[in-house]
């Protein structure tokens, strides 16, 4: 058995790289099915995320160019997923994304196995820094010091589902409508929430930029970007 990392990355901000990487290798990740998007070859964000991962040991599964859409995402992660085994667990994790279980993770698949519990969701809980600014990100001091305080940006600001699926068993059928649920052929019966313990660092410096490049792009998450950049908009002009 291996717990996967199936992520898709972004160039807007390489200096959450190494906290998450070593979260979730702290956490018991074992494989990492990463895949990378810029908008073009020659943008050099590329090339720093790049050196970001292999700086801290991850060689990226794949990476692909252009305007980014939900339906390529997800193209280039099921790629990603390809030789994986029925009995592995896969964490669908973004960059912004650490979960803290509430025990160590390979008990709690023996639990899951035990109890024929395939999918385990919880709740996102935005960290924002103390003064709820949008501060750059400092790679060499603790992310938890940074954005010490807990709100609901998710639902507040982005009036977006704050549900998430923190980890599933591959082969039991897919997370569905994003990552955000398990798919529709997944019964209740074999999901379990562990609460709100999924901890979502979005909220530094970069949101504005990778909000604006997300409009026109994202379907149904285009709304939540635009409140993004309304409020923030708003913020500043109140200031």
């Amino acid at each position: 058995m291996k717990i996967i990392m199936n992520s898709c990355i972004g160039v807007f901000e390489p200096n959450m790289i190494s906290h998450w990487v070593n979260h979730w290798r702290d956490v018991g990740v074992t494989d990492w099915r990463v895949v990378v998007h810029a908008p073009s070859a020659d943008d050099v964000r590329f090339e720093v995320i790049m050196k970001e991962l292999r700086d801290n040991g991850i060689e990226p599964y794949g990476w692909w160019f252009g305007d980014f859409t939900e339906v390529k995402k997800y193209d280039q992660l099921n790629l990603a997923r390809n030789n994986i085994g029925a009995n592995d667990w896969i964490i669908p994790a973004d960059l912004d994304e650490f979960t803290k279980f509430p025990t160590n993770i390979i008990n709690l698949i023996n639990k899951c196995n035990d109890d024929n519990i395939t999918h385990l969701c919880g709740y996102l809980v935005d960290r924002v820094s103390s003064d709820g600014e949008l501060h750059p990100l400092q790679k060499d001091k603790s992310i938890w010091v940074q954005y010490p305080d807990e709100k609901n940006m998710t639902g507040d600001v982005m009036g977006s589902t704050r549900q998430k699926v923190l980890l599933y068993k591959h082969m039991s059928g897919s997370v569905g409508h994003g990552h955000h649920q398990p798919g529709p052929q997944v019964l209740e019966e074999h999901v379990r929430y562990l609460g709100e313990i999924c901890y979502h660092f979005k909220w530094t410096a970069s949101v504005i930029a990778s909000s604006k490049n997300f409009i026109d792009k994202l379907g149904y998450w285009e709304d939540c970007y635009k409140r993004i950049l309304t409020h923030y908009k708003k913020d500043d002009a109140d200031g």
